[in-house]
């Protein structure tokens, strides 16, 4: 629901980083609102390669990850 979105947080990256990176844990940061790869779903993101380059405090979504 949209009101659940607002209160969820999403994955974001603390600094731009190009296509390629490797994400680690120490690169993510967590921000309202769950509209992007939620912060439970972490686990299917580290070690996963950028499939875009990806500007810091962007939501991450499922096309910005190899793999997803």
């Amino acid at each position: 629901s949209s009101t659940r979105s607002l209160f969820n947080k999403s994955i974001a990256l603390k600094e731009d980083q190009p296509a390629g990176t490797v994400l680690t844990e120490s690169m993510l940061t967590f921000k309202k609102p769950g509209t992007g790869i939620l912060r439970s779903e972490l686990d299917k993101v580290l070690g996963k390669r950028l499939a875009n380059d990806v500007c810091a405090n962007k939501l991450l979504r499922k096309e910005d990850i190899v793999g997803f």
